[in-house]
């Protein structure tokens, strides 16, 4: 009996350890390898030159013809935003592999939000879409 209830024991220890990365999978951390914190060159390594640098310092990169990403530098260089912005509904990724577990709420006006955040990985995800003649998906990767 005390081997049983020691196995069952260790058992919870461990489920309660990996619950936060089983119910973290499905959270989108990154896009094509991008992600917080990296520097500018090795975003330029993995997306090429950006389409359009703005004054703030911020890139814009063409994915297809109506789909783009844009990302944010923080003052060292450094990933702290990264915006995905698709058109068409099969362009996005589904909810689930965006903001996981994340409530999904109808904001009305045909318009759908769900937000993901993160106090220990210190980020959130947010996705937001419009549903009309067109769909509009925007993913927002945002450091804390």
């Amino acid at each position: 009996m005390k081997r049983f209830l020691l196995g069952l024991f260790v058992l919870i220890l461990v489920l309660f350890l990996i619950a936060p990365v089983v119910f973290a999978q499905g959270v989108m951390k990154e896009y094509r390898g991008v992600r917080l914190g990296l520097s500018a060159d090795e975003v330029h390594k993995l997306l090429g030159k950006p389409r359009v640098t703005s004054p703030d310092g911020a890139e814009d990169y063409v994915l297809n013809d109506e789909n783009s990403v844009a990302i944010y530098y923080d003052a060292n260089k450094t990933v702290n935003k990264i915006v995905l912005d698709f058109t068409g509904e099969k362009a996005a990724p589904d909810w689930k592999e965006v903001v996981g577990n994340a409530k999904v709420e109808d904001a009305g006006s045909g318009i759908k939000l769900a937000k993901y955040s993160s106090d220990e990985e210190q980020f959130s995800v947010t996705m937001w879409q419009k549903v009309g003649a067109t769909v509009r998906t925007i993913i927002t990767i945002n450091k804390k």
